[in-house]
């Protein structure tokens, strides 16, 4: 008996109606469903009732399936196929647990309704009892998460709200506020709620599969901030497999790194010693971040947990954690300054070689912690552990970051109005507000600014650069050049200025925008015709390579090359009496080179040469003039936009109709309904697919070797009867069966 097997007989145990079957298959029988007109939703996640009758109509599992007087079955997932192969076996049945436990209560709600106990107009009633916005918010998640099908009614939708709901409440309570955040904290009203159509703890002692895992208690805060247990005073005996990374643990604290002192300290087993050292890192830290007593105690004890998971593996992510946090204190214990001999030499001498970064210290700070923090998300630590140390980290992030805001936004609003950018009206404070604060957002997402987040901040608002006033303000730099330069000293080591070519790019894109003939130039000339002209020239090439490619295919396929129209022959030796080839007497030799073929089959090298002259590849002007105009009128008259845009509507929907819609529409037709779920197309289906589809495959081959009619027509009909006969048989289907799982596997991943 295989695991699934086992598996199986355990769940039929606590459910005898539970089945368990591949994805694969699931999905077929769902879209048998969906195709037979049911608002089944298309997660295979789901446990899912079946009749007996729609089983066997579905025709997809093995006869064997419907063994037993069950007239209604429950389908769920094999382990392989839910990822959860490698749990340990209580989590693993836990797992299923929760899929009998929502299964039974989706039937208790069935059979309410076919008792008519309960209605469709109860059950929304009761979706809609918090709030129509409650409502909509439930039926956005399950919608979102294909638990009902977008066409369900409220019946179904109130189903499986209970079933996720109530699972959630019972297995995984603190996800119920990421779920339903509407409703987090009425908990006891929605269960009294739900507790009139389901007794959810009745059914969730009757579901459990013997030897499956407790559920997750929700913990309280107590339990979150409680204090670590402390560590045994008492290290461990000295042993020869100790010494070594005790001593190393010496050496790595001599040198300043806590951290690696700490784990090994783990490896060696002395707890005491690696509390130490830990003690150490948070006093470190402490003296950097202004910590009292207690914040150090409470970030003491909630780095404990990480040192265990950071003592094993290669670079794990808990290591990385700690790693990122020792680096503050090492790099701002002191004083951040920077050695920038080229920008000495730049500014003969006015500015430093060593220049001090005051506000460069304070960026630095958060992107440390949030490199600890992104870590620490994945160190897959305990829920109440990685809670606790959570909250901790947002609190000094946050610090870093209100830091960042009070201190730098008047230095940014400073340099933007001093360069030119000053507000005139409300609209445009508002404008410069809004900028200030993108860029500060800016900084605390990447830790560093350029002048292309200035230029974009400038393009999203409505405070514009003002235009050019002559060749003076073009050499000096307009107001984007002049705060670029202005934030440059002022944001030193945060803000980097823009390297010259992108500073004289700005510059002569200030000729184009920022006077009134350069955007005449650009509006009415350049943009219209140039992108007429390069629009062309794309369409050439295009049409170029096309030709190389088909030139080359058809060698490759068809072996017999057909002389370009409009040209003539140059006989390298002797050839045609006429000089002229035709079609038929052209081959290709092992070089590739074209060789012409007589009659009397001798062999003479010939080399094509066109008469005509070489096509230019540049459009020509008449064409280029007449789409720049037509680009020019769609760009500045908006009549003829919206004709053009009407136009191409309906040629999109007339031409959708012909590719998709109408023919979606005839294989949905009755008719073509009717037809293929026929016994003949399903027996087809079943029977001869796989066969029609390896003759496919020989034939093509075959051809494209060059075979004959004849042949295949023959090794097609012989290799369309041994498949046929093959894939029937019992060992066919299990072939067929591992061969489409190793398929959905690994297109799945």
């Amino acid at each position: 008996m295989n695991a699934d097997a086992a598996l199986e007989a355990v769940l039929r145990g606590v459910e005898p109606a539970a089945r368990l079957v591949s994805e694969r298959h699931l999905r077929k029988i769902l879209h048998h469903l969906r195709d037979n007109g049911r608002a089944v939703p298309a997660n295979p996640a789901l446990p899912f009732w079946i009749t007996r009758a729609d089983l066997a109509d579905a025709d997809v599992l093995d006869r064997a399936v419907l063994d037993g007087p069950e007239q209604l079955f429950l389908l769920l997932t094999t382990p392989d196929d839910r990822m959860i192969d490698s749990y340990p076996p209580d989590e693993r049945l836990q797992e299923y647990w929760r899929l009998l436990f929502r299964a039974a209560v989706l039937r208790a709600i069935d059979q309410k309704l076919a008792a008519g106990e309960l209605s469709a107009e109860t059950c929304a009633r009761r979706l809609d009892h918090y709030g129509p916005w409650v409502a909509r918010e439930v039926r956005f998640v399950l919608e979102s998460d294909h638990v009902v099908d977008p066409e369900a009614d409220d019946a179904a939708r109130y189903r499986a709200f209970a079933a996720v709901y109530l699972d959630l409440l019972h297995f995984r309570p603190a996800m119920l506020e990421d779920f339903f955040p509407s409703i987090a904290h009425e908990r006891d009203g929605v269960t009294a709620l739900l507790s009139a159509d389901v007794d959810s703890v009745a059914l969730l002692a009757a579901t459990r599969p013997p030897g499956s895992a407790e559920p997750q208690r929700e913990h309280t805060p107590d339990d979150r901030w409680a204090d670590a247990p402390a560590a045994s005073p008492a290290a461990p005996e000295l042993t020869a497999e100790r010494a070594p990374l005790l001593a190393g643990a010496t050496a790595a604290a001599g040198k300043g790194n806590v951290v690696r002192a700490a784990v090994l300290c783990t490896r060696a087993g002395d707890q005491a010693g690696a509390a130490d050292f830990l003690g150490k890192l948070v006093e470190e830290l402490g003296r950097v971040l202004e910590w009292d007593a207690d914040t150090r105690g409470e970030w003491k004890q909630a780095l404990a947990p990480l040192l265990a998971p950071a003592a094993g593996g290669i670079w794990p992510r808990a290591a990385r954690c700690l790693y990122e946090l020792q680096k503050i204190p090492n790099s701002l214990s002191q004083e951040v300054y920077a050695i920038d001999l080229p920008e000495y030499l730049r500014t003969f001498g006015r500015r430093p070689v060593k220049r001090h970064l005051p506000h460069a210290r304070v960026v630095h700070l958060l992107m440390h912690l949030k490199r600890s923090h992104k870590q620490l998300l994945r160190t897959g630590i305990a829920e109440q552990a990685r809670f606790r140390l959570d909250r901790l980290f947002h609190h000094e992030i946050h610090r870093a970051e209100h830091k960042i805001r009070h201190e730098f936004t008047p230095i940014i609003r400073a340099a933007v109005e001093e360069s030119g950018l000053k507000p005139t009206n409300r609209v445009e404070v508002i404008a410069r507000d809004k900028l200030v604060a993108e860029m500060l957002d800016r900084v605390c997402e990447k830790g560093h600014l350029r002048v292309g987040d200035l230029r974009d901040a400038i393009a999203r608002n409505q405070l514009k650069i003002p235009d050019l006033k002559g060749p003076g303000e073009f050499f000096r730099g307009n107001a984007l050049l002049r705060a670029d330069v202005r934030l440059s000293y002022d944001l030193d080591g945060v803000y980097r200025r823009g390297e010259f070519y992108l500073r004289w790019l700005q510059r002569f894109s200030g000729l184009f925008f920022g006077t009134n003939f350069g955007r005449l130039l650009t509006l009415y000339l350049l943009i219209p015709f140039g992108g007429a002209f390069m629009a062309l020239v794309a369409i050439k090439e295009i049409q170029h390579l096309g030709g190389k490619v088909a030139s080359v295919a058809g060698r490759v396929l068809l072996q017999k090359p057909k002389p370009p129209e409009g040209t003539t022959t140059t006989v390298k030796e002797e050839g045609p009496p006429d000089g002229v080839i035709t079609e038929d007497e052209v081959e290709f030799d092992e070089d590739g080179e074209a060789i012409w073929v007589d009659k009397a089959t001798t062999v003479f090298r010939e080399v094509f040469t066109a008469s005509s002259p070489h096509e230019s590849p540049w459009p020509s002007w008449p064409v280029v003039v007449a789409v720049g105009v037509l680009l020019l009128l769609l760009f500045h008259a908006p009549p003829f936009r919206r004709a053009v845009f009407f136009g191409l509507k309906y040629l999109w929907q007339a031409v959708r109709w012909v590719l998709w819609d109408g023919p979606r529409a005839v294989a949905r037709s009755k008719f073509v309904t009717a037809i293929r779920k026929s016994a003949a197309a399903r027996f087809a289906n079943r029977y001869l697919t796989m066969a029609v589809l390896v003759t496919l495959v020989v034939v093509v081959v075959m051809w494209a070797l060059g075979a004959n009619a004849w042949r295949l027509a023959k090794w097609g009909g012989v290799t369309f009867a041994a498949v046929a006969v093959l894939s029937n048989t019992r060992w066919g289907w299990v072939i067929q069966d591992r061969l489409a799982e190793a398929a959905s596997d690994r297109w799945r991943l």
